[in-house]
């Protein structure tokens, strides 16, 4: 008797067939156990070769910040002969002016990607010179994306006029995780003579 409910004990039952469904139900719980180590042992082995990590509530990280980066705006004249750099940002009218937009970072290397907005001052829906937008009574309006080059470039047409005026000219830079934050040129002014 004493042998018996020794076996009752340990969680065996004093039926033979009912003592080795218990027996073999542990087994399998201690197997079903080890592969589920094994296989979180595997995953936790392969995060860690492709450089993955794995949380840890007592550990707190900080994201790279994107460093600061150089926007600079430059203007040409579209002539028969190509692209002419302005001479005091001035061109005659009739003549089409393009926008080029130039990113890098502060040691020089050119942006690889991300978006650039170009824009142009309006007041009161007309195109107006840039201390307009910087002073708050006018507003920058939208003139096209455009996809940066491998050379950290983008340039736009922008057109021409047909009667003189000076009108302002900025872009805004979406660095799209390329390290590079997000900026704005300084705004310039072209004036149609």
């Amino acid at each position: 008797m004493k042998n018996k409910n020794l076996k009752i004990m340990r969680g065996l039952s004093a039926h033979p067939r009912l003592a080795f469904l218990i027996r073999k139900g542990r087994r399998v719980a201690k197997e079903h156990r080890l592969q589920i180590f094994i296989v979180a042992l595997t995953l936790a082995a392969s995060l860690a070769g492709l450089g993955a990590a794995i949380a840890n509530p007592c550990v707190t990280a900080l994201a790279a910040q994107p460093v600061q980066g150089i926007y600079e705006i430059s203007f040409f004249a579209d002539t028969q002969e190509g692209l002419v750099a302005l001479t005091n940002n001035s061109l005659p009218v009739l003549t089409e002016l393009v926008l080029k937009a130039h990113m890098e970072d502060t040691s020089g290397h050119p942006v690889k990607h991300g978006s650039v907005i170009f824009q142009d001052c309006l007041l009161k829906g007309n195109p107006a010179p840039s201390a307009a937008c910087v002073s708050g009574s006018g507003t920058w309006s939208h003139i096209i994306t455009m996809s940066v080059d491998q050379n950290g470039n983008a340039s736009v047409d922008y057109g021409f006029v047909s009667t003189p005026r000076t009108i302002g000219f900025r872009f805004r830079y979406i660095g799209q995780g390329s390290g590079i934050a997000n900026g704005v040129s300084a705004s310039g002014d072209v004036t149609w003579f």
